[in-house]
């Protein structure tokens, strides 16, 4: 299995979940927006299309074999707009609601959520400089059908790793904050 194929499944599949999930609660994702405090109030809707939108091309590019460089390229763009960002939400007590999947889940940045944006955002850079196409699939002659279906299968693994464990910190941190509020 190559590495490459593996991050462009694995962040076609991570932008594609948080688009659809913004998507279904998109009011719940202009809010977390607005928390941050980042964007002038009377830009926080387009800048949260603008981010729907990207997520979504960034996923059809990588899965579709469309300027997959390119679409790599915006995968580190975004996911450092994500560390900026989260960073900056970091300084606020609580930190607001990232956003992250819309209004579904309730998840809150941390230095951990920051770390491994920071990380897929490298091996993003890294993987837009080694691309030559898509990501492979069963009907391709190029590749046998076993890896095929060994990438996808560790993409998503990869993926449900990477919303469980944003999932875990944050309820983690809520249970904190409800206990320390009980003891006070």
């Amino acid at each position: 299995m190559e590495w490459a194929a593996l991050t462009r499944a694995a962040l076609a599949l991570l932008f594609a979940t948080a688009a659809v999930a913004k998507l279904g609660r998109f009011g719940g994702f202009v809010a977390a927006v607005r928390g941050y405090g980042i964007v002038p109030s009377w830009a926080v809707p387009a800048a949260a299309v603008a981010t729907v939108l990207t997520e979504v091309v960034i996923s059809v590019s990588l899965v579709g074999g469309l300027e997959v460089s390119a679409g790599l390229g915006a995968a580190a763009a975004l996911l450092v707009v994500f560390v900026v960002a989260d960073s900056s939400a970091l300084q606020k007590q609580p930190p607001p609601d990232c956003g992250c999947l819309g209004g579904l889940l309730r998840l809150r940045p941390d230095w951990w959520s920051v770390g491994t944006n920071a990380v897929l955002a490298m091996a993003a850079a890294v993987a837009a400089a080694e691309t030559v196409g898509g990501i492979p699939f069963p009907t391709s002659a190029s590749e046998p059908t076993s890896t095929v279906v060994v990438t996808w299968m560790a993409a998503s693994l990869l993926v449900m790793v990477y919303w469980l464990s944003a999932y875990a910190r944050t309820v983690g941190t809520i249970l904190d904050e409800a206990h320390a509020e009980g003891v006070k």
